[in-house]
């Protein structure tokens, strides 16, 4: 046997591999069913964004659509990473500031969950949005993505506010006022 024949006899005849590759797939010009699209690769990989990933991505995209930002970095020092600040714990991540519209904003991974001190502040910010149109709080997540552009890139972003029910708009301020009255008993 010729070392030509032995090579038909581990791969095929010419004919056999000629009917093989006719029969296959071009991964580069078909897409099986369970195949990622590049879209839904990237959806994937915010989903494991760090905190601190995630934070350095809104902030650029606040930026890319003229927001002030403020946020404080944490440090690190003697005694582990601290956030100095002169005040209350827990404040939330990122404020941002554009032509009249305030949004307070708290980021978190997928699997963070806020602190007390996080939710105190919360709870204390929302109350201040019941009254005033134009300021947001909420929680984001890498998963808000495309939300949280949306958001920013928006002229208008308290329509949004006012949508997706983060917290009641004008005229329901004074039944907002009036629960938190009875709440505190002072009705």
């Amino acid at each position: 046997m010729s070392e030509t024949h032995t090579t038909y006899l581990a791969h095929g005849t010419p004919d056999d591999l000629r009917r093989q590759r006719e029969t296959e797939v071009d991964p580069f010009h078909t897409r099986p069913e369970d195949a990622v699209t590049p879209e839904e690769a990237l959806r994937l990989e915010r989903l494991v964004w760090s905190e601190a990933e995630f934070t350095r991505q809104v902030i650029a995209k606040a930026h890319e659509h003229h927001w002030k930002v403020h946020h404080c970095r944490p440090a690190r020092t003697s005694r582990g990473w601290r956030t100095p600040i002169e005040g209350d714990r827990g404040f939330l991540d990122i404020v941002l500031a554009r032509q009249g519209y305030l949004i307070f904003t708290e980021l978190k991974s997928e699997t963070g969950e806020l602190t007390v001190d996080e939710e105190l502040w919360m709870e204390t910010l929302l109350n201040v949005a019941l009254f005033c149109h134009r300021v947001s709080v909420v929680v984001w997540r890498p998963s808000d993505w495309d939300q949280i552009v949306d958001v920013l890139a928006d002229p208008n972003p308290a329509d949004y506010r006012r949508a997706r029910g983060v917290a009641p708009h004008e005229p329901d301020a004074p039944r907002a006022e009036e629960a938190i009255r009875t709440e505190r008993g002072e009705n």
